[in-house]
């Protein structure tokens, strides 16, 4: 019996309250109720029936209100993806300082521990120490020869294998491997 007085009551209130309808009804319903009217009225021989058109109007309208409803969303999107972009500006700012700042801070303890001539530091489950590396070292304008070069659309020089010949203890006038300590942090 419930059921019942919440149908009647449903059906009271869309009759009294048609645009309380609109707002559930998709975009794709009312396209199909406006078919639906335009084939009725053909039916008819084009002839348009207060009853018809009072139909259209309350379809056209409850298009215009869904269509205005879905801008409204559209525009808030809009505002949402520019905070969005924001927010990721904002972050990316935030990253990069962090990174410098990381950056800072290993360049401080890597230059303490050279001037005191600490090669390692292993404490409260930290372990920091020097692992050498090779730096291909090019001085400017020198002529690399064409084995080492690697065409693209701009020439490049092919440093892993010039490093290697290099390595061999083979010279070229201008390249030199320059030995450095670089911090790893365990």
């Amino acid at each position: 019996m419930g059921k019942m007085k919440e149908l009647f009551l449903e059906e009271q209130q869309k009759e009294q309250f048609p645009q309380v309808v609109v707002a559930k009804k998709s975009i794709y319903n009312i396209q199909a109720e406006y078919i639906e009217l335009m084939d009725r009225i053909e039916d008819l021989g084009g002839e348009l029936t207060p009853e018809l058109s009072a139909q259209l109007d309350i379809t056209k309208e409850q298009l215009e209100s869904k269509a205005t409803s879905y801008c409204y969303l559209s525009k808030q999107i809009d505002v949402d993806t520019a905070q969005i972009d924001a927010e990721i500006s904002r972050l990316q700012a935030l990253k990069s300082s962090k990174v410098k700042l990381q950056e800072q801070l290993h360049n401080r303890v890597s230059e303490a521990m050279k001037r005191f001539g600490i090669d390692n530091i292993d404490r409260n489950n930290l372990k920091l120490s020097f692992r050498s590396s090779k730096q291909l070292i090019i001085a400017e304008g020198t002529k690399i020869p064409k084995q080492f070069q690697i065409v693209k659309i701009n020439t490049v020089v092919d440093k892993a294998k010039l490093k290697a010949h290099i390595d061999s203890g083979k010279k070229i006038k201008g390249v030199s491997i320059l030995e450095k300590k670089n911090l790893q942090i365990k």
